[in-house]
């Protein structure tokens, strides 16, 4: 599935490691290089210079966040990066079920009451 052609050039190379140095995931970093992941891991796995220049972007990305940790809240840091799973609503999970911190603040009675 090559999305523009899968010849490795200057400029889509540059591109690719432009997206990672800015932390985004492979993925995405490929769909602005307009290359398919598989490409790319043909690529790194054929060609070193391009594997290391790529451990070096991702490498840039993690001593920027290990220097960020240093000196900011490690909760917005990973908020940042994944609202979804790192928010401000504690979830806890009894057997199946989500509990909410409203839920969980509630006694079992209060509960089967509200479903019932």
């Amino acid at each position: 599935m090559a999305r523009g052609g899968t010849k490795k050039t200057p400029a889509t190379v540059e591109v690719l490691l432009k997206c990672l140095e800015a932390g985004m995931p492979v993925d995405r970093s490929c769909d602005f290089a307009k290359i398919d992941r598989k490409t790319f891991y043909n690529w790194i796995a054929k060609d070193k210079e391009l594997s290391t220049r790529v451990r070096f972007a991702r490498a840039k990305v993690i001593k920027s966040l290990v220097g960020m940790v240093a000196i900011k809240d490690p909760w917005k840091i990973l908020r940042s990066l994944d609202p979804k799973n790192f928010n401000d609503q504690v979830t806890l999970f009894h057997g199946e079920h989500e509990v909410d911190e409203e839920m969980e603040a509630k006694s079992d009675d209060e509960l089967r009451k509200g479903a019932g």
